[in-house]
């Protein structure tokens, strides 16, 4: 599924993960692309070619194989620059293996009597990658005369970040939702430090902020609030 959403005079593509629903975010501007949270999808491979793309920069939320598996194809056809924070990057070189999306996706087949599992394991396979620039507590990097920020999240992951475009949109990953609960079980999540660094970070930013997260739609910031702080779950 592809939507766009227009925020700014800005054109954002939304490509939902037909396995798992979660979001990548394309941004196209003079021929060059951003690409946030890759996997594979025939709609945008369409809307690259179409746009004669040949330059693309890649952007991690974090390493959870549904947020990166399109890396892999997007290496193979075009100059990439990878940004991710450092235990991302240290994920992506050692273990990539979809192991918790082949759990869910049995168990959804089992239930529901479909092969999904099957297929996805047709089209996905482990690899490892190399990432171009990585940071640790925080980064700033310049594209198209767009400013971006990168701050180190955890809580879900070791390696999550949220990204702020132009002090208008945040890409927030798996770190933030609206109306469903952040995970903190999964190996690599804790709780602790969601609520230490993560919480507090948040609560600091523009409560105006657009939120583009990993999965859903968008919501503002100020959504998300009770009072002076954040109103999520955790789970």
């Amino acid at each position: 599924m592809i939507s766009i959403y227009n925020i700014e005079n800005l054109s954002i593509y939304r490509f939902v993960f037909r396995y798992i629903d979660s979001n990548m975010y394309v941004i196209i501007e003079n021929n060059e692309a951003l690409i946030i949270d890759p996997h594979f999808s025939k709609s945008m491979q369409k809307l690259l070619y179409e746009n004669q793309i040949k330059n693309i920069l890649v952007l991690l939320t974090h390493e959870h194989y549904d947020h990166i598996c399109g890396i892999d194809w997007l290496s193979k056809h075009f100059n990439i620059t990878l940004i991710c924070q450092k235990a991302c990057a240290k994920s992506i070189l050692k273990n990539t293996r979809p192991l918790l999306i082949s759990f869910i996706l049995e168990e959804r087949d089992r239930l529901n009597g479909t092969n999904n599992l099957e297929h996805f394991n047709k089209e996905y396979k482990a690899f490892s990658y190399n990432a171009d620039i990585i940071f640790d507590d925080k980064f700033f990097y310049k594209w198209q005369n767009h400013h971006l920020a990168f701050y180190a999240t955890p809580g879900h992951s070791f390696g999550s970040c949220c990204i702020v475009f132009d002090d208008k949109i945040i890409f927030s990953g798996d770190s933030l939702f609206k109306d469903i609960p952040i995970i903190t079980r999964f190996p690599g999540g804790n709780t602790k430090d969601y609520k230490n660094i993560t919480i507090p970070f948040l609560e600091s930013l523009d409560r105006n902020l657009i939120v583009l997260s990993g999965h859903k739609e968008s919501f503002r910031l100020i959504d998300v609030f009770l009072g002076e702080k954040i109103n999520v779950a955790i789970r």
